[in-house]
């Protein structure tokens, strides 16, 4: 019997070997793994999927140390993927997906089966029964919850009729207070957000005030970045002002070039607040940095090149970022030409675009890139956001479409129409219980 002995790091599993066996094969090959100390207590469990063949199985219940003979079933020409699942209670732990090889046997051509080719796997019959119970159980909760969130919502309607009395009372007392300044006061705190190239609102309170009314920063690339091939990076608004358009309005703010990064965050300037919100930061490298060889993040024919504290924010925490030269890693080590960032900034490059594989031959290209107009360039986010005031505006909940110039996206903050709200959450109730009686009787 072969032996594929499988390690748990953290939670990435590795193998010291991919072949799993040959198509046919039964019980020929065996996965042999140590379940980590602290997940002793686990219910353990083998998680299997033939991605060729759409199929997927599990093991029944594990215990350390686990050798797993691999039966006739998963022995499938082609990947097939497997990873650890362990749960207690509330807590859950998966390891990575690993992926095996099966390889096509030429002697086996869907040959005999094996007596129990399903040997060591969760009897599909049950599997198939307990995945749909499985479903219809996460179909009543949620249908549940959306039944508490329509009452809390029904009685934050009530709330609201009691509050825009009382509201009308003060007003009527008080000549100090607008209609505006009482809806505002008094009003219910259904709010929404709606973001996105464009927006239009359609569950929005008529006759209020907008909370925001922000243009957001939008970064584009001209191409893949690569070190000998580099892209350019533009932003949003680089004429230095936005148009944001509001149905019938149109609203000219000041503003600089405003960008975004691939998790969401962007420069923004809001109409409402007249506020601008520096979130990005652009630093352009030209090798006067400080900059280290990394041995450790080094491999061979990529050398790594380090600097320190090239941000403020906390180590072995990957930020998000764009280069003109290199794409973003989610981790500092690899193989392969990348940047990556956390309180530290580290580059690897590929060895034949350098004179010499140190922190000068790093140096001396950066220079050499930023003097032939292709500076490095990396787009990161701040870690304090610069806040810069402006003067605001009221403006009222639009008709139509509300959209900015220069490449902006929108992102607008509403009250938000309480009935509106009650007849949304009533359809997706309704959708939810068909959807359950659908299950049940389907399952």
């Amino acid at each position: 019997m072969r032996i594929i002995h499988l390690t748990i790091q953290g939670e990435q599993l590795t193998a010291d070997s991919r072949v799993a066996g040959q198509s046919g094969e039964h019980l020929a090959t065996a996965l042999s793994l140590a379940i980590p100390e602290d997940w002793q207590d686990c219910s353990c469990t083998l998680r299997f999927s033939l991605p060729s063949a759409g199929l997927y199985y599990r093991s029944g219940p594990l215990k350390s140390p686990i050798l797993f003979p691999l039966p006739q079933a998963l022995m499938v020409p082609g990947e097939l993927k497997v990873f650890l699942d362990a749960r207690k209670d509330f807590e859950v732990h998966r390891t990575s997906v690993l992926t095996l090889v099966v390889e096509e046997s030429l002697d086996w051509c869907g040959g005999p089966l094996a007596a129990d080719r399903y040997e060591g796997l969760l009897d599909m019959t049950l599997q198939e029964i307990g995945d749909a119970l499985g479903k219809l159980e996460d179909l009543t909760d949620r249908l549940n919850e959306a039944d508490a969130l329509a009452a809390s919502t029904q009685q934050a309607a009530e709330w609201a009729e009691e509050a825009a009395e009382k509201a009308e009372e003060v007003v009527e007392g008080f000549e100090g207070y607008t209609r505006q300044e009482s809806d505002d006061r008094y009003a219910h705190a259904l709010t929404g957000r709606a973001s996105g190239d464009s927006v239009t609102l359609t569950d929005a309170q008529e006759g209020t005030l907008l909370l925001s009314l922000q243009a957001c920063g939008k970064t584009t690339l001209s191409g893949t970045p690569a070190s000998d091939a580099p892209a350019s990076i533009t932003g949003a608004c680089t004429e230095g002002t936005v148009t944001i358009t509001a149905g019938g309005q149109k609203i000219v703010l000041s503003c600089p070039t405003l960008y975004d990064l691939p998790d969401g965050t962007a420069d923004t300037v809001d109409a409402v607040t007249g506020q601008t919100v520096t979130r990005i930061q652009v630093r352009v490298l030209d090798g006067t940095e400080a900059w280290y060889k990394s041995g450790g993040y080094s491999s061979p024919g990529v050398p790594a090149f380090g600097l320190q504290n090239a941000s403020a924010f906390e180590p072995d925490d990957a930020q998000s970022l764009y280069c003109t030269h290199f794409t973003a890693a989610s981790k500092p080590n690899g193989i392969a030409e990348r940047i990556y960032l956390d309180r530290n900034l580290l580059i690897a490059v590929r060895s034949e675009l350098l004179a010499e594989e140190t922190a000068a031959g790093f140096q001396a290209w950066l220079a050499a890139q930023k003097a032939a107009g292709t500076p490095v360039t990396v787009l990161y986010p701040l870690y304090t956001p610069v806040e810069t005031p402006g003067e605001g505006r009221a403006v009222p909940v639009p008709d139509g479409v509300i959209s900015a110039s220069g490449g902006a996206a929108v992102s607008v903050g509403y009250r938000k129409d309480t009935q509106k709200v009650i007849a949304g959450l009533l359809s997706r109730i309704e959708a939810l219980e068909a959807q359950a009686v659908d299950t049940q009787i389907g399952g």
